[in-house]
């Protein structure tokens, strides 16, 4: 464990307002505007000249109220799979709440369904130019002594993009964090404040490494469409790898080889 003043924290800037929710759109019998600040962090492509990728910070996209709510919910209420988790096959001691595009029924549906409705989809849609984006899948992780500690580092290539809301953060030292090239040493430790919003794309390799304390996370994956979700495919691979972006290409290598749409075909994704 490296003491907490040795480690790199992502360092984001470039600040911008933000107006999100449905009276954008046009709907004035939704909620009026959710007003806040965007920050953004830029990290290399390794091997790649001028291309990057872009980790994005909405501060407070969630209320103190809400967070508290959701907090509560999750102490008291939610019963937590130890099924294996995907990456590492331990017991993932997490809990989902929308799955296929369907909110789940669990006591956090109402407090979700605005803060997924009125502020992180308009945002997703907007930002990544995906009109028709859904969030296909959303739950709760728990990281408790005695219990799961880690995930290890991984690419969530399912999910066009991956948002994770903070929730606890002045109960557990150590947390989310990137590694943009190979090596412990380039981990980059991400300081997600209570309500706050990180958003990802597929290309950025990250984990969680809790050294002390209780932390609960609420990891949502979007795809850009319902029916990407549905059939769990990845077509935003095809436009990007086609252009050259080595993430995307090996990214698609991948899907061929396990077959996560379809047929597996290993000719395929040796091409």
């Amino acid at each position: 464990q490296a003491p907490k003043e040795e480690r790199i924290s992502v360092v984001f800037s470039n600040a911008k307002k933000l107006e999100l929710g449905a009276c954008i759109a046009g709907d004035q019998d939704e909620s009026p505007p959710w007003h806040g600040e965007e920050l953004e962090a830029r990290l290399p492509k390794p091997g790649m000249q001028d291309q990057f990728r872009v980790i994005h910070l909405i501060k407070q996209l969630a209320s103190e109220v809400e967070i508290s709510e959701i907090m509560r919910v999750a102490r008291t209420e939610l019963e937590f799979s130890v099924a294996g988790d995907s990456v590492d096959q331990w017991p993932a001691f997490e809990r989902y709440v929308i799955r296929d595009g369907q909110y789940l029924d669990s006591p956090l549906q109402g407090l979700l369904r605005p803060i997924v409705e009125e502020r992180l989809l308009p945002f997703v849609r907007k930002r990544f130019r995906a009109p028709a984006a859904v969030v296909c899948t959303a739950l709760v992780r728990r990281y408790l002594p005695g219990e799961r500690r880690l995930h290890p580092t991984h690419l969530d290539a399912h999910a066009f993009c991956t948002a994770v809301l903070g929730l606890n953060p002045d109960e557990f030292d150590g947390g989310l964090y990137v590694q943009p090239s190979p090596g412990i040493a380039n981990r980059q430790f991400v300081n997600i404040g209570r309500g706050d919003l990180v958003l990802h794309r597929y290309d950025l390799p990250h984990g969680v490494r809790v050294f002390s304390g209780t932390r609960y996370s609420l990891i949502f994956w979007i795809k850009d469409c319902l029916r990407s979700c549905l059939e769990n495919s990845a077509p935003w691979y095809d436009a990007a790898a086609a252009g050259g972006d080595a993430d995307a290409m090996a990214a698609l290598a991948q899907r061929f080889d396990r077959g996560d749409a379809g047929e597996r075909d290993p000719q395929q994704a040796e091409t």
